[in-house]
């Protein structure tokens, strides 16, 4: 799952902020089983069609979550939402 990938680099890169808000992203984008399916789609009308239960994606979730469990925590991110910052640097 991208978010997962997007939450270690940005880690990697020093952005702590951006880092846990693409965290608490990919929590957010569990199914209602709770699972992490391996990719995502904004329309709910997918929801029949997730690839899931996978292992790498929960590994990567594991990963992510001791990797920024020090971290302080930051509020849940809205859907389609985006970390302060990071629209203005996609130029939008």
């Amino acid at each position: 799952m991208g978010l997962g990938f997007l939450a270690l680099a940005w880690n990697a890169l020093g952005e702590g902020e951006h880092a846990v808000w693409y965290e608490r992203r990919l929590q957010s984008a569990a199914t209602p089983s709770g699972e992490l399916p391996e990719s995502w789609c904004h329309d709910p009308g997918h929801e029949e069609y997730y690839n899931s239960p996978l292992c790498w994606s929960h590994a990567l979730h594991v990963i992510v979550s001791a990797e920024l469990g020090q971290r302080k925590s930051v509020p849940a991110p809205a859907a389609g939402g985006e970390p302060a910052g990071r629209a203005e640097a996609r130029g939008a």
